[in-house]
């Protein structure tokens, strides 16, 4: 495993920054070309994995509409374990945070978590299948994440077309929404709150209709309609390949998953290097993982669940 980390670290070092819409790098044989098929080989079958919410669950067209799925604990995994222990490491981090500390890179007011020996920052991640309905509209990702990363975990390019979409604001300007939609997103949100006893199926769906992404509803409070956007450039859903930006106020991206239906999903690994130490992903289980011990979950009717 040594070597695979020495061959990612390498990889990340030597990569060249893409600067349009905004610094990204992808990298293609990511891990060792030797190592990549033992990887996926090791990936649990889809009935180990558990149904999980997260944003961008429960758009587009997609039958069981309000989860994905998500590997409930790698470190009990051979190879996978010891790959997480780096992936939470300061090399691994580091390697990332001082590729991303240039110009338009890392917003400076966030120097303070890393710089000069700090260690204010958390490398979360999960091993995650994407299914169909996944989509997140173009927004530039929270203030607390300072960097994006993810692996594709495919085993071929037929769902190349299905990556993450790099965008741009028509106008040039940071994507923003008016008063009015504001000023109704919020009261539609103290109404959702205050019913909050009731069942969430519907706020879902109306947070992920054309109006809930208007009005800036649940998850689409930091989304923005894709009317406002045109989409630059594109990062392949390829095999063994890897991306990663330093969100900022332009680093709009977006994801469309309206994969076919028989397709049984993407499989990536998912992370940010967040601030704080204590940081903790944006992934929430369906049922603890003791109770899906031993069930296969890939046929089982998929109950709506709160973002």
């Amino acid at each position: 495993m040594r070597d695979v980390c020495q061959h990612i670290l390498s990889k990340i070092k030597n990569a060249g920054i893409k600067p349009e819409p905004f610094p990204h790098v992808v990298i293609s044989e990511v891990f060792p070309p030797g190592f990549y098929p033992s990887l996926l080989a090791a990936i649990p079958p889809a009935d180990r994995f558990v149904a999980a919410c997260y944003p961008g669950t429960g758009f587009g067209k997609g039958k069981r509409p309000w989860s994905g799925l998500v590997y409930p604990s790698l470190k009990r995994l051979a190879l996978w374990g010891e790959l997480r222990a780096f992936l939470k490491s300061d090399l691994f981090c580091r390697a990332l945070l001082d590729k991303f500390s240039i110009p338009g890179g890392i917003p400076a007011e966030k120097y303070k978590y890393f710089a000069e020996g700090a260690r204010e920052f958390s490398s979360v991640f999960d091993l995650q299948i994407d299914r169909r309905g996944y989509e997140i509209l173009p927004h530039p990702d929270v203030p607390s994440k300072l960097i994006t990363f993810q692996f594709y975990l495919t085993s071929d390019d037929s769902l190349r077309d299905f990556g993450t979409l790099l965008c741009r604001t028509k106008g040039g300007q940071p994507a923003q929404r008016n008063g009015s939609a504001i000023k109704l997103g919020n009261q539609v949100q103290r109404v959702a709150e205050l019913l909050q006893r009731r069942p969430g199926v519907f706020w879902q769906w109306l947070e992920r209709t054309k109006l809930g992404t208007e009005i800036g509803l649940g998850d689409s409070r930091s989304w923005y309609p894709w009317r406002m956007f045109e989409i630059v450039s594109s990062i392949p859903a390829l095999p063994n390949h890897f991306m990663a930006f330093a969100p900022n106020e332009r680093s709009y991206h977006a994801v469309r998953m309206n994969i076919p239906a028989s397709s049984a999903g993407r499989t990536v690994l998912r992370g940010f290097v967040c601030s704080g130490r204590h940081a903790r992903n944006f992934v929430k289980s369906k049922q603890p993982v003791e109770a899906m011990k031993g069930r296969a979950i890939a046929g089982e009717k998929i109950a709506a669940h709160g973002s």
